[in-house]
């Protein structure tokens, strides 16, 4: 299959805009991407799907990298009724195992391709979260580049960051390329 290429995108006509929360363009997704970071979730992170129209975020944080900055934080991740989270804690500048990663990955595109938005977040919203994005585009049928592009576009600065998440973005990419491809 083809690997798409993204092109001028308006990556915030269909959903609401909030600063310093930025979507990702997916055409042919029924669903949005998101990405932001820690500081956009921290305080009310049900209020910010809600206002975003988004069912699941997900946060690739581990405790330690936030615990003190955002108490509460753990406990609507472990309760976030009526919404969903799913967290992988990643330290900053890594990456988790391969397998948690296209687990990650796979359950991202099952939502974004059955209509539900997504928020990806970790501290800044661009390393790890950037990563986990791109690697949700490949697997969506985008080549690297394009995917790599798109994040970019979206949220200046985003994407793997470290040679270890550069080497896992190329590593991944052949196992999820085209898995839900749009």
């Amino acid at each position: 299959m083809a690997k798409r290429q993204l092109s001028g995108c308006d990556t915030a006509s269909a959903n609401p805009s909030i600063d310093g929360v930025d979507r990702v363009a997916v055409p042919g997704a029924p669903g949005a991407l998101y990405l932001c970071g820690l500081d956009k979730v921290r305080t009310d992170p049900g209020l910010l799907l809600d206002q975003l129209g988004a069912d699941t975020l997900v946060c690739l944080l581990p405790l330690a990298e936030f615990g003190l900055l955002a108490p509460g934080y753990e406990a609507w991740l472990n309760e976030p009724q009526p919404h969903e989270a799913l967290w992988l804690a990643i330290d900053d500048g890594s990456i988790a195992s391969d397998s948690a990663t296209k687990s990650l990955v796979a359950a991202v595109c099952t939502r974004l391709v059955d209509g539900d938005s997504v928020v990806v977040h970790c501290s800044s919203g661009r390393g790890r979260a950037g990563l986990i994005a791109a690697l949700t585009l490949v697997g969506l049928g985008f080549g690297i580049d394009g995917a790599l592009r798109e994040v970019r576009r979206a949220r200046p600065g985003a994407g793997p960051q470290r040679v270890v998440q550069d080497l896992q973005l190329e590593r991944l990419a052949t196992e999820v390329s085209d898995q839900f491809a749009l």
